[in-house]
């Protein structure tokens, strides 16, 4: 794809089945609302807990090549049908606001249903 800087890691689109549970039926955007930058923001924040998750670092070998990274969750397609518990943790934060969902996903608010994926990469190693 051409504009995208090099290190952009592309974060799979959701089926229509499960754009049209979140758009539609959990948080009931209609037609004039903000149902691009929902649909962004719950993406984000899928993207920020997907590349958290165990299986995801394996195959990606913990490499942050975007190249690696865009292919391996490309492998799960529609991230809320791959990864269920983490989108309906997303569909909670999104119920409690866009703008609170996207200060979420830039670590300007703190959630429960988000956690501080940060704070665990701070954490010293464990000595035995």
């Amino acid at each position: 794809m051409t504009g995208l800087p090099e290190n952009a890691v592309i974060v799979p689109l959701f089926c229509e089945r499960c754009r049209y549970h979140l758009l539609v039926q959990e948080l009931h955007v209609g037609e004039d609302g903000p149902w691009v930058a929902t649909d962004l923001v719950a993406r984000l924040l899928l993207f920020q807990q997907m590349t958290a998750d165990p299986d995801v670092q394996r195959l990606s070998g913990g490499n942050t090549d975007p190249r690696k990274l865009t292919d391996v969750l490309a492998s799960y397609g529609c991230p809320g049908c791959a990864f269920p518990d983490l989108y309906r943790r997303v569909v909670r934060i999104l119920q409690k606001g866009l703008d609170y969902a996207a200060a979420v996903s830039q670590g300007k608010a703190v959630d429960p249903d988000h956690p501080d994926l940060s704070a665990k990469q701070r954490q010293p190693e464990a000595t035995p």
